[in-house]
């Protein structure tokens, strides 16, 4: 019989969050299988692909692609349709958030989409199918083709809750103004003030694979004085990340894994009297000589926020003496060749105008994300801010991108937040709308415990359970919240978990703090 009318869909599931990649995921077309022949109007006929893989998830999103490939229909409507309840899910019945492509695609065509399936319950089985709309010979709808094979994802259970977490040997000195970054699933934490602008300049390591802690090295002299003051590496309100780089002459696949550590305030009568324009370098790979950056062409900066993409770092606002909105782009192999112009290059992108200090930053599969904060400094009166953005880079130029508004913050307006991300979500909470000095000084305001996750696919904020912490005599119930500002949040790159611990409760008996708790969203990841 001839075939006047063939259509193909391939759907390939593939995960996120850092799951494992399906391998040898294909779909093939076999003419003569009767499951993939259906009759349409007309004598005319279609198939549909027959193999599809899927990968069970351990959070509450999936991200579904899928392929059309038509040789003799015309294609009103496509997607994927999804439910709990039914073992062949259509756009009508099950869940409000079927994804629907509208727009026709007329013969022969092809088209490559993706379907963002979220509000995914826990511990609950789904059924996924993809599926598109045909038209008939006058353009109306003719038939609903489906393919037969029906996926099956199942999510785990849910948690949502704090864990101490104290590990062997953990710093036992209380602090605030931190810094706090990851290598992998290396952590590092360190710096930061102890109160009464008493500096730290120790430099900590965290391996959450064995809950344990080490002291990695002390953060080598950072300031470095024009005028023949000594220079100083005790530091609060500084940045740290890490990045896997190449450097220019090395074979191929040959990568440096290195540390970066400083832009941030130094000891001092006042501590805006002293802040840096370069970083600290360490190679991991090359013993534990630390090496010094290029000069930040844009000169000193402290409290600044940073977000690292591939093997660029994206550093941004900050406080010079007064607040900033500039950014700049590290490039660690240039800097190594000592190339100052482009090592330190200025973001060339209609950067968000609201100059701040005390912001919030993170990356997400290859996008910045930058909001909340401050226009002015904290013993300053000034606006708090709920403003939230991402960054595109551009893949050529590093230096070149685009910054797009997002949801706004859900919660208060605050500065001094914390960040982490666990897999594709980021997640935002504590912080302060405190105008004046909370450290030993009168302030007004207040602090923060709630917490938000961040979805990038549908731009929303989730809440999810306050930052808390148990009473040590009944572990078992009795929890309560924690408001805190000032605190360090970080997580690694494998396991589903975060982390938050330290900061400032300017009304405790003891204001600076050293507990450290863990978020764990659902049923997996470090105990």
């Amino acid at each position: 019989m001839k075939h006047s009318g063939l259509l193909i869909i391939i759907a390939l599931f593939l995960g996120i969050m850092g799951c494992k990649k399906e391998e040898n995921a294909f779909s093939f077309f076999r003419p003569t299988n009767p499951n993939n022949i259906k009759n349409l109007h007309d004598g005319e006929y279609y198939s549909w692909a027959a193999a599809d893989t899927a990968i069970i998830r351990a959070d509450y999103f999936l991200n579904v692609r899928g392929r059309i490939t038509t040789y003799g229909n015309k294609i009103l409507a496509y997607g994927h349709c999804w439910a709990k309840t039914s073992e062949n899910p259509n756009p009508s019945i099950g869940h409000n958030n079927d994804t629907i492509y509208s727009g026709e695609i007329v013969a022969p065509g092809e088209i490559e989409f993706d379907s963002y399936l979220s509000d995914l319950l826990p511990d609950t089985e789904y059924s996924i199918r993809s599926f598109a709309i045909l038209a008939d010979s006058t353009g109306n709808p003719a038939d609903t083709g489906y393919n037969p094979v029906v996926t099956v994802i199942k999510t785990l259970p849910a948690i949502d809750e704090w864990f101490i977490q104290e590990g062997n040997s953990k710093p036992q000195t209380a602090r605030f103004d931190a810094i706090s970054f990851n290598l992998g699933d290396t952590i590092f934490f360190g710096t930061g003030n102890f109160g009464q602008k008493q500096l730290a300049q120790d430099l900590q390591m965290y391996d959450p694979v064995n809950n344990s802690w080490d002291h990695f090295d002390n953060v080598p002299t950072t300031y470095l004085p024009i005028s023949g003051e000594s220079g100083r590496a005790a530091f609060a309100d500084g940045i740290g990340f890490g990045l896997v780089w190449q450097k220019k002459n090395a074979p191929q696949g040959e990568y440096t894994r290195s540390i970066f550590v400083g832009l941030a305030d130094f000891e001092g009568s006042d501590l805006r009297d002293y802040k840096s324009n370069v970083l600290k370098i360490l190679d991991l790979e090359e013993g534990s000589v630390w090496r010094t950056s290029t000069n930040l062409s844009t000169g000193v900066r402290s409290r600044a926020v940073v977000f690292t993409i591939g093997s660029y770092a994206y550093i941004g606002t900050g406080s010079n003496s007064a607040p900033l909105n500039t950014w700049v782009v590290f490039d660690p192999a240039a800097d190594y060749e000592k190339e100052e112009a482009y090592a330190w290059q200025t973001l060339l992108a209609n950067n968000p105008t609201t100059k701040r200090v005390g912001a919030i930053a993170f990356s997400i599969n290859g996008k910045g994300y930058f909001g909340l904060g401050k226009d002015h400094n904290d013993d300053e009166t000034g606006t708090f801010l709920k403003d939230f953005w991402e960054f595109t880079p551009n893949s050529d130029k590093p230096a070149e991108g685009s910054w797009a508004k997002k949801a706004d913050f859900p919660g208060e307006a605050r500065a001094n937040a914390v960040a982490f991300v666990i897999g594709s979500q980021g997640y935002v909470g504590s912080g302060d709308n405190i105008d004046g000095n909370p450290d030993g000084g009168s302030y007004t305001g207040q602090l923060f415990s709630d917490f938000y996750r961040y979805d990038p696919f549908n731009d929303r904020w989730i809440k999810v359970r306050d930052y808390h912490e148990r009473k040590p005599e009944n572990v078992d119930a009795n929890s309560y919240v924690k408001p805190v500002t000032r605190a360090s949040g970080f997580s690694g790159q494998t396991f589903n978990v975060g982390y938050v611990g330290f900061g400032i409760c300017p009304d405790s008996t003891n204001r600076a703090q050293k507990d450290m708790w863990r978020y764990q969203p659902w049923e997996t990841g470090a105990k």
